[in-house]
This record gives C-alpha cells, structure tokens and sequence, in this order.
C-alpha cells in the first residue's frame, strides 16, 4: 500500500451484530474522533447484510475494521 495521505477516503466499520456492538461503535467513534482531528476524510458505518454494496458506493481508499 502506498502512502496515506489526508486525500484518501477512510471507512471504519463498527457495531455490526455481535455481543461487543456497542463498544465496537464506541471505539469506531473514538478512531473517527481523532482521524478527523487530524483532517482525514472518514465515513465510519454499521456494516450490514448490505457492506458490499455499501463499500461499493463510498468507494474508500482503505477499511478499517
């Protein structure tokens, strides 16, 4: 992978269906928090029966799980 640069989209996926949800959004929250502080572009999302299609239409640089 080359270089990350502030250009690139990054999408984080957090919650899903799993007993550990909600710390799963929390931390998806918290990595937001601080990627956006530091002026990346990032979409986090709740991925579902649906992710392929999702990651599809946001069309990302990088995932992160």
């Amino acid at each position: 992978m080359s270089k990350l640069n502030k250009a690139h989209h990054i999408v984080i996926l957090a919650g899903g269906p799993s007993a550990e949800r909600e710390v799963s959004l929390a931390t998806g929250a918290a990595i937001e928090t601080a990627l956006k502080a530091l002026d990346y572009q990032v979409t986090m999302i709740d991925p579902n029966s649906d992710l392929c299609r999702q990651l599809n239409q946001l069309n990302p640089d990088l995932v992160f799980n």
